[in-house]
């Protein structure tokens, strides 16, 4: 059985709650389709809540273009 734990980090103002993203990750793993893919045992997964500014940033950064 997967376990999946969801670390989610606001950091930016927005419309969306962490806990809402939590749920939404945490009930896809339990899609068939999705569980066959995830590693047995606990997995754990981040995601960041950003603004436009820094996913540019993130992304010349990422390119190299930094």
């Amino acid at each position: 059985m997967t376990v999946l734990e969801a670390e989610v980090v606001k950091a930016v103002r927005a419309g969306v709650a962490p806990a809402f993203v939590r749920r939404v990750l945490v009930r896809a793993a339990n899609v068939l389709e999705i569980a066959a893919r995830l590693p047995e045992g606990v997995c754990t997964v981040a995601v960041r809540i950003t603004g436009d500014d820094e996913m540019k940033r993130l992304n010349r950064t990422y390119a190299g273009d930094a």
